[in-house]
């Protein structure tokens, strides 16, 4: 089977330590299955953990006003940083590798996006261990 994500979670995932319970619990099992080398699949709009997020509701995010704009704009961003696209399949060790072998990609991510995230409560202290 293989698993569905937009861009911007293909970043911020391996970040990510806490959450809105029905939220951490898929990530946990996604990422249970990452390790198990399933493929991953690029998709646009929302994917597996959307799906799971009290947030996410008649396939859009709602978190703030204009939320699906802005998460759609971090996709593009984090697609282009990573160099893949819609309908990419993909290895989790390959995203990975790419993350951790780039600073770069992390500290444009960070300066770009996380600072006025919502849910950076839940990833800011792993993502400035990595980058410190």
């Amino acid at each position: 089977m293989v698993i569905k994500l937009r861009g911007h979670h293909l970043i911020c995932l391996h970040f990510f330590r806490n959450g809105p319970e029905s939220l951490k619990l898929k990530i946990e099992e996604l990422l249970n299955r990452f390790e198990k080398d399933e493929d991953i699949q690029v998709v646009e709009g929302g994917d597996d953990i959307c799906t799971s997020c009290p947030y996410f509701k008649n396939g859009v995010c709602t978190i703030v006003e204009n939320a699906e704009e802005e998460v759609k704009e971090m996709d593009k961003k984090a697609l282009e940083l990573l160099n893949f696209k819609v309908g990419d399949l993909i290895k989790w060790k390959d995203i990975r590798n790419k993350i951790l072998t780039s600073k770069e990609i992390v500290k444009i991510w960070y300066e770009t996006y996380c600072k006025d995230c919502d849910f950076k409560n839940v990833c800011e202290s792993e993502i400035k261990k990595y980058l410190s």
